[in-house]
């Protein structure tokens, strides 16, 4: 049998030639046009000075700031026993303080530590200092209590029959006051004798004018007995040492009667002399008062 003869086929498009780089740029592993040769990998580029040893340089850490100062400061703050040490505490916390506020801290915590401590421990200081001075009395006595050699004491420990030295005493308009004087023998001579005391009562103070008046009502009641006699107005001068507010919150009550020779100073004791009436000069109430 005889075979159909086969067509001839069709040519196919023509073979694409193989890629290469686009018209006009340089061959694969050629520098490109300019000379540029971008550096290889951990080679520092154009304008770049190499870090020695080492490819890139190595992360520098912040470095935490020194807290030798606030740590100064808090170990002199437990330094109680000498006030200059606390000063000096304190100056260095505030100066802490002052550093801490461009926003590193430097020890704030520590700082305010010690500023606290060391500011309680001066304020108790001052208390004590305080204290001692208004609770002093290096003056001397014998065994029943009268003052055998003179001395300054605090007001408040003055005792009935004691004779003082202190000029005039202060008014009610609270221009100055007693808190201390200064106690002698009575056989010397002095400007006021203590002849009175007694206690106010009362829970809430009533105010300065009530003070007085009770004060004055019961120095005036017991002038007489003690001088044996009634008053003239050419007789010694009576005044009175009396609580103040701040006497007041710490229990003070002691109201204490004094009686002097009006301008001039006494020797001996005015008991039994029948003097009269203070001298019309100074009102009887312009009182001392106690601190």
């Amino acid at each position: 049998m005889s075979g159909v003869p086969t067509p001839p086929s069709e040519p196919g498009p023509p073979a694409s030639p193989p890629a290469g780089p686009p018209v006009g740029a340089p061959p694969y592993g050629a520098p490109p046009a300019g000379g540029y040769v971008p550096p290889a990998y951990g080679q520092p580029y154009h304008g770049q000075q190499p870090w020695p040893g080492a490819a890139y340089p190595p992360y520098a850490y912040p470095q935490r700031p020194s807290q030798a100062m606030a740590i100064t400061a808090l170990v002199l703050s437990f330094v109680f026993f000498i006030p200059l040490a606390l000063l000096v505490a304190i100056g260095l916390a505030i100066a802490v303080l002052v550093r801490s506020r461009r926003g590193i801290n430097h020890g704030r915590g520590k700082a305010i530590t010690a500023l606290v401590l060391a500011g309680l421990i001066l304020v108790g200081w001052a208390a004590l200092i305080v204290v001692a001075v208004t609770t002093s009395d290096d003056a001397h006595r014998d065994g029943s209590g009268h003052v055998t050699q003179s001395g300054t004491i605090s007001v408040q420990r003055l005792r009935l029959g004691d004779c003082f030295d202190h000029g005039a005493l202060p008014d009610d308009n609270g221009r100055f006051r007693i808190t201390t004087v200064r106690v002698v023998p009575c056989a010397e001579p002095h400007d006021w004798e203590v002849f009175h005391t007694f206690s106010l009562t009362g829970d809430a103070y009533p105010g300065t004018g009530e003070v007085s008046r009770f004060s004055e009502g019961g120095c005036l009641d017991a002038i007489e007995p003690f001088l044996g006699g009634p008053l003239d107005h050419s007789g010694p001068e009576v005044d009175y040492l009396h609580p103040t507010a701040a006497s007041w919150r710490q229990d003070d009550r002691l109201v204490q009667c004094v009686i002097g020779a009006n301008g001039s100073q006494v020797t001996g004791t005015l008991r039994g002399t029948a003097h009269q009436r203070p001298h019309p000069s100074r009102r009887p109430g312009q009182q001392a008062q106690q601190s």
